[in-house]
């Protein structure tokens, strides 16, 4: 029975993507000032609001811990404000990316990914 609620799962999230419904955001590499602008260029040019699913695709060693915590923030204030959040653990979350990964509510994690 476990099988089939998995496979019922991950039909949804296909038809959700094929459809173009899910918005992405990457955080990738090392978590620095940079990077915080990058995630809000990221949200402005896919006009996230709410209502939206958004998936985060995480593949970073860490960085900067006080950057960390102001992305969680963002993510916990953007979910407060009706927009759903899917951390997708990619390959690594390391470090002090492991902050913004646990602020989403909802968390996946792909073979073979590593936490430190």
């Amino acid at each position: 029975m476990m099988g089939h609620r998995l496979q019922v799962k991950f039909s949804f999230w296909r038809h959700i993507k094929m459809y173009n419904i899910m918005k992405t955001i990457t955080i990738e590499g090392e978590i620095n000032p940079q990077m915080l602008d990058n995630i809000g260029k990221q949200f402005e040019e896919q006009h996230i609001s709410e209502g939206d699913d958004v998936e985060v695709l995480f593949d970073t060693e860490g960085g900067y811990v006080d950057v960390a915590f102001a992305i969680a923030d963002l993510f916990t204030d953007m979910q407060s404000s009706g927009i759903t959040m899917h951390a997708i653990a990619r390959d690594k979350v390391w470090s002090s990316g492991i902050v913004p990964f646990l602020a989403c509510n909802n968390r996946s994690v792909c073979k073979n990914s590593s936490f430190i």
